[in-house]
């Protein structure tokens, strides 16, 4: 037998286990290193989604709660004696006085069964527009352009419509409240 072939070193005993060592000590830092970011990506992602899910269901809530209290207010103010929709007038400044204060709304409206309508309307470009009928129109209400004070400046159109047989009018008055349709 060769000598050189049993021969071990000093030096080869030392460094394998040695070596051996730093790679399963990197090997599993490295792989724990890994897992632990993994999981901390997907935490983050976790509370950032429901985040934005809290935020959303938030302005939606917001979105949705302003025109039923517009309608709860602007109900008060006629049992009350503080707004008639007969004085179409002070119903239309009312109105515009509500546009300008809630931003998000495209129209508020009143409208009844004996052919009264006073809407205020609100363009692409945020200007304010109303629209009338009263009873001895006939079905044609005419359309103005506002000024600043809520005043109609311009006859922008007259057309016909009979909104008594439009669901956005049909369906509040058939279930007798106030509710949400599929029209636009």
């Amino acid at each position: 037998m060769n000598k050189t072939q049993f021969k071990f070193r000093l030096r080869n005993t030392l460094i394998i286990p040695f070596l051996l060592q730093t790679f399963a000590a990197v090997g599993l830092v490295g792989y724990l290193s890994f897992r632990n970011g993994e999981k901390a990506v997907i935490d983050l992602a976790t509370q950032l989604n429901n985040q934005v899910n809290n935020r959303i269901s938030q302005q939606l809530n917001n979105y949705l709660t302003a025109p039923r209290q517009v309608n709860e207010i602007n109900l008060k103010a006629i049992d009350m004696g503080i707004l008639n929709p007969q004085d179409m007038n002070v119903t239309r400044q009312f109105f515009a006085k509500q546009m300008k204060l809630f931003k998000n709304f495209s129209y508020v409206i009143f409208c009844n069964q004996q052919g009264l309508y006073i809407g205020i309307g609100r363009e692409n470009d945020g200007s304010l527009y109303t629209e009338l009928m009263q009873p001895s129109d006939n079905f044609r209400y005419k359309h103005y352009a506002l000024n600043q004070q809520g005043n109609p400046t311009k006859l922008l159109s007259r057309d016909y419509y009979r909104y008594q047989e439009d669901p956005l009018f049909e369906v509040p008055v058939k279930i007798g409240k106030p509710t949400w349709t599929s029209q636009q």
